[in-house]
């Protein structure tokens, strides 16, 4: 503004106004455009938004995955104690057919 004149006219009010304006909306524009990059360093890209989405699918798999092998685990712990339990019976019904056929021999050579 002209410091000299005291009445200002409407021509050099509207002048200044512009003038200031412009500087506020370059101001403005650099404030906003600052913004947007550290929104951007905050938030992921749609690419590296895929990637985490990728990366879940597969642990998801995993996990899935991991569930149906304790299953199976499971299944094999259980036809293991079957196969000691069976292994313990063979023995002791071997023994007994062992104990039968000393007996039954003893008694023929008695006879």
């Amino acid at each position: 503004m002209h410091e000299d004149d005291e009445i200002v006219t409407r021509g050099i009010l509207k002048k200044e106004l512009k003038k200031e304006l412009g500087k506020l909306r370059k101001e403005f524009k650099a404030e906003l455009k600052g913004l947007f990059e550290r929104l951007l360093d905050t938030f992921v890209t749609k690419i590296e938004l895929q990637e985490i989405m990728k990366d879940v699918v597969r642990k998801s798999d995993w996990m899935v995955m991991m569930t149906k092998i304790d299953a199976i685990l499971t299944e094999i712990a259980a036809m293991r104690q079957e196969h000691i339990f069976m292994s313990k019976q063979t023995n002791r019904m071997d023994d007994q057919l062992n104990n039968h056929e000393v007996r039954i021999a003893k008694l023929e050579s008695a006879v």
